[in-house]
């Protein structure tokens, strides 16, 4: 009977554990995708991927990581970016490379998420917008 509660102990130090670490590479890659057009981000897939020198800024609040992406678009899309005005066909293939920075964030059903800094309150990817879904600018209103 011991050995079965410190099982069921170290299980949920380990669940609690992994709760509170970096964001996953599918997170990261959401997040990528908004610091790289977040008008497109939602029409984007990711093709390649590299990430590097993850690290922790502010300890289980603020991840930083060097990415290095290819991004391929699965519809049109006018890019959001001030002064640049770019319209990206289907299938089109933009490239990424910087530095992101991704905050804890809870979306409006309290579900934990990771967003640029200053974005958490009104675009914490939890998960990609489904198809169908109110498209949200940059500024997080719907279109």
């Amino acid at each position: 009977m011991r050995r079965v509660i410190l099982l069921c102990a170290a299980a949920a130090a380990m669940l609690l554990a992994a709760c509170d670490g970096p964001p996953s590479d599918q997170k990261m890659q959401w997040v990528a995708r908004d610091a790289w057009d977040a008008s497109c981000a939602d029409k984007a897939m990711v093709e390649v991927w590299k990430v590097q020198n993850g690290h922790w800024k502010i300890k289980d609040s603020v991840w930083v990581a060097d990415v290095d992406a290819v991004f391929r678009l699965t519809d049109d899309c006018a890019s959001g970016i001030p002064l640049v005005g770019k319209s990206y066909k289907t299938m089109e293939k933009a490239a990424y490379k910087g530095t992101v920075e991704m905050s804890k964030c809870k979306d409006k059903d309290g579900e934990t998420g990771w967003s640029l800094p200053g974005k958490e309150g009104s675009r914490c990817w939890t998960k990609p917008a489904p198809p169908g879904a109110a498209k949200v600018t940059p500024e997080g209103t719907p279109k």
